[in-house]
């Protein structure tokens, strides 16, 4: 649940309030509502400073803010992508390649050779 002052993160509340009026609400309006509300709401720095353990908790939960200093906005804070490593350890690597089969680099040259037209110039 996130914190109070600030409200639940767009998805959920939209999400929420679409499943009370999907009887009366077009399937169109429906899923598309969930991605039209997802404005970035606009944070002063001072707000920030002051409320920034809430602030962080609301973009643990999804939430984006765009910090101003001044009225100029000079940050934006949104979570971080969660998905795919950016680095494989090299244990984890050759842990694979000893797992996997073998390769007779003899007989792999030879595959090459007969498949590729030799008779290619540069």
């Amino acid at each position: 649940m996130p914190k109070p002052g600030l409200a639940a993160p767009r998805r959920a509340r939209c999400c929420a309030q679409m499943r009370c009026t999907r009887g009366q609400a077009g399937v169109a309006v429906c899923s598309n509502a969930c991605y039209t509300d997802q404005v970035t709401r606009t944070i002063a720095q001072r707000e920030l400073r002051n409320r920034n353990a809430q602030i962080l908790d609301a973009v643990e939960a999804g939430a984006s803010f765009v910090v101003t200093r001044n009225g100029e906005p000079i940050a934006e804070l949104r979570p971080l992508a969660r998905g795919r490593r950016q680095f494989v350890p090299k244990v984890e690597i050759a842990t694979m390649a000893a797992q996997g089969p073998h390769i007779d680099g003899a007989a792999f040259r030879h595959d090459l050779d007969e498949a590729a037209d030799q008779g290619l110039a540069r």
